[in-house]
């Protein structure tokens, strides 16, 4: 026999409810994190992602440890989800390089002319900054050498 509510409450949820809840949560934050992007960067939605999975996907590869995963943890889960194309989900190891060659990655990925990048790369920095607790990202800068950290510690 089905169980009785007291006058004014509502059933629990059920489990299709819940993962329905949670689906528009997850894609509410993506978005939230989207729009802020493109209003840092004046991109349009499609930039923002590429833009965002590119940058964060350079980065990365450029950390050692867990401290990626770390920062991955603080973020969307729709943009964690697109980050698993990036080399280190791939088990590949991390990789050495600083500024410029970071910049060149990033304008292979997005096809724009290496002088266009900074301002793109500064603007995923920008709204990343504001998803992740500043603990985090001063972590986060801690793992990168000198000329990256530089970089990720830009105001935009």
């Amino acid at each position: 026999m089905a169980e009785e509510l007291e006058p004014g409450r509502r059933p629990p949820p059920t489990p299709e409810r819940r993962h329905e809840r949670h689906e528009s949560r997850t894609g509410s934050t993506y978005k939230a994190f989207l729009k802020d992007l493109c209003e840092i960067g004046k991109f349009d939605m499609e930039m923002a992602e590429c833009a965002a999975v590119s940058v964060l996907c350079a980065f990365e590869r450029r950390v050692f440890g867990e401290e990626a995963r770390d920062l991955e943890a603080q973020l969307p889960l729709k943009l964690r989800e697109l980050l698993v194309s990036c080399n280190i989900h791939a088990g590949k190891p991390s990789e050495k390089y600083g500024k410029d060659e970071l910049f060149q990655i990033v304008a292979a990925d997005l096809k724009k002319p290496v002088d266009q990048v900074e301002p793109i790369i500064r603007a995923v920095v920008a709204a990343v900054r504001n998803q992740i607790s500043e603990g985090e990202f001063e972590d986060f800068s801690n793992m990168l050498p000198g000329d990256l950290k530089e970089l990720w510690m830009l105001p935009i």
